[in-house]
């Protein structure tokens, strides 16, 4: 069996012969970026070959220059292991690098939930059975805890005789409160527990996963992780996961896993940072997409890629962690899903945001892979869900990148040139989300870019501008920062790709606008959801067309994570879950694709405004 080491890591794996390196290098615990899902489209997974030889397919023959394929440089994706040990050295390019935590508000604001979970831990004093008064262990246990009505599993009623004589009848009993009002036995432990009671809240993001752990007595946010989603080596986009899904049982358990997998690890990471390594998790809520719910459950997606588009269930879910193997839990919970395309995210956002109680006319974005609007008119709430694509995540772009340390995350005009800045002040690396949305708009108003998305041509521009107009690989591009092989530009394509996101979320607002018979300017209230808005310029979001024109820039606010900002809530107040219900219920779901006004006002939409006034830099 041929085995691979990655450099400079030292990281080795034993694989069969024809996997190809990217598989290898998973095994071997090293994530790769791969944003097509090893389909070879992107690019973006090269690694060179230190030692050994492997022929190029003919897509890297494509995809790579003669010079490159001479210097031994291989799409990990394509190449495929032999017979013989290989030595692979890894760029930093291709890695997927550590994330920020992005949209997370900060420990007072994560504590100003109001406190009353469904979790409720108190101690039992069980009396011991006699022979005047003969009494089973479960029926002495429930009367003395007065939960004759509660939920036990065979398991806990299997460790309760070992509880009770223990310590002479005292035991520790955790309770959830179900939706029906019923009391649901978690936990029973021995004793008097001393130790905390805990929670913990996902958003298991199509890109991201990013969760908090709690102290369910105080609210108290202990720690707060985030990664990628590991399910992104099947691809970008939740329609590439549901046809890789819809190969078998096989692949909807790998999936599963991975869901699981990174949950697990990241509620690991925060019980390692919080210093309770060995402390169980009560309650895990997690809100994600129709898909990504799915997928993690272990639920057949492929209805939800066929019309009518119907998913399996759009109820909440509150099941043992036992079924996601999650060996640090009791339970797991998943919010409640509106249809095929507008899942238990959309809810969060809602319960975030309080969006169906504004008293006018109230719009939520969230901005994302999977970009869902919501719109609250007169007692009514419709949503629809578009395809905005990865770009907005820094995916698909020629120098793009998740936003981490280096991340060009800002782009200004400033003094007839560009000015840059990057997260965490260092050295530029690559172009995230926040910072395309910058760039773009400071490239219309100096006269890069036209409002047709064409860069313009460099003897039409002044000269620090001219020096900025370059060509990367044969494609027309703006030099934003760096010189040289470090240079981080944005391209044609990467303009594309960001005309076709930008163009599917506008023409979801301006749909959803329609249904209700609204202009923007009637907007009171314009919330913009996801890590993505936590650092967006409002001038870039109107400048490029993300948002209407006419809206008041002051009128726009952002977010954060309205996703893990709802999951906590549902994790924090009970009250928080028939809200949930309710708003699943009541959202109408306008399903975009059966309209035959979509098309052409996503045509428009993908047009940028005239030229305005340039990005101001403070």
């Amino acid at each position: 069996m041929p085995r691979i080491r990655f450099l400079p890591d030292g990281l080795e794996a034993n694989v069969l012969p024809g996997d190809t390196l990217l598989a290898a290098a998973r095994r071997a615990g090293l994530a790769l970026v791969s944003p097509c899902g090893g389909r070879g489209g992107c690019g973006k997974c090269l690694v060179r070959l230190a030692e050994g030889t492997l022929d190029p397919t003919d897509l890297e023959r494509d995809a790579l220059s003669p010079e490159q394929l001479d210097a031994g440089w291989r799409l990990a994706c394509q190449a495929r292991a032999r017979d013989k040990n290989l030595t692979v050295e890894v760029p930093a390019a291709s890695r997927d690098r550590g994330l920020e935590v992005l949209g997370a508000e900060s420990d007072e604001e994560a504590e100003a939930s109001a406190i009353d979970p469904a979790v409720r831990r108190r101690v039992v004093d069980v009396p011991a059975p006699t022979l005047e008064g003969p009494c089973s262990d479960l029926a002495c246990f429930t009367r003395a805890a007065e939960l004759a009505d509660a939920e036990i599993s065979l398991d806990l009623v299997r460790a309760l005789t070992d509880a009770l004589r223990a310590e002479g009848g005292r035991v520790t009993v955790t309770t959830q409160e179900t939706t029906e009002g019923r009391a649901r036995v978690i936990d029973i432990a021995p004793g008097d527990s001393k130790g905390p009671l805990l929670g913990a809240c996902f958003d298991l993001g199509t890109t991201t996963v990013a969760g908090e752990l709690h102290d369910l007595a105080t609210g108290k946010r202990l720690a707060l992780a985030s990664a990628a989603n590991p399910q992104s080596a099947h691809g970008d986009d939740v329609i590439s996961r549901i046809e890789y899904a819809m190969s078998g049982e096989a692949a909807q358990r790998e999936l599963a896993a991975e869901a699981g997998g990174v949950i697990g690890a990241l509620l690991d990471e925060m019980l390692a940072g919080a210093g309770l390594p060995d402390t169980r998790v009560a309650e895990v809520v997690v809100a994600g997409n129709t898909a990504m719910t799915h997928l993690a459950c272990r639920l057949d997606p492929a209805s939800l890629a066929v019309s009518p588009f119907v998913p399996v269930l759009t109820n909440a879910i509150n099941w043992p962690a036992a079924e996601f193997a999650l060996a640090r839990a009791e339970r797991v919970l998943f919010l409640p899903c509106v249809s095929a395309y507008l899942g238990g995210d959309l809810v969060a956002g809602l319960l975030a945001t309080g969006l169906a109680r504004a008293e006018g006319p109230a719009l939520l974005v969230d901005v994302g892979t999977n970009g869902e609007i919501a719109l609250a008119f007169d007692g009514c709430l419709v949503a629809a869900s578009t395809a905005a694509g990865p770009a907005f995540e820094g995916a698909r772009l020629s120098c793009g990148m998740r936003a981490s340390a280096g991340a060009v995350s800002e782009v200004k005009l400033k003094n007839g040139d560009l000015a840059v800045a990057t997260i965490g002040g260092a050295p530029p690396m690559g172009l995230c989300g926040t910072g395309l949305l910058d760039a773009v708009a400071a490239l219309l108003a100096c006269g890069l870019a036209e409002s047709t998305g064409a860069l313009a041509l460099p003897d039409s521009l002044p000269g620090a501008l001219r020096a900025r107009r370059v060509d990367r690989d044969d494609d027309p591009a703006v030099r934003l920062a760096g010189e040289g092989k470090k240079t981080v530009t944005l391209t044609q394509r990467d303009l594309r790709e960001f005309q076709l996101a930008k163009g599917a979320i506008r023409a979801g607002v301006e749909i959803l606008l329609a249904e209700c018979g609204l202009e923007a300017c009637s907007l009171g209230r314009v919330v913009l959801a996801g890590a993505f808005g936590t650092y967006l310029d409002r001038a870039s979001a109107l400048a490029t067309g993300l948002l209407p024109e006419k809206l008041e820039p002051h009128r726009i606010e952002f977010a954060g994570n309205t996703a893990l900002r709802g999951a906590r809530r549902y994790l924090l107040e009970r009250g928080a879950r028939a809200e949930a219900a309710r708003l699943a219920r009541e959202v109408r779901s306008v399903e975009l694709s059966a309209r035959a006004d979509f098309r052409d006002a996503f045509g428009e939409a993908m047009l940028f405004p005239e030229r305005g006034g340039a990005p101001c830099c403070s």
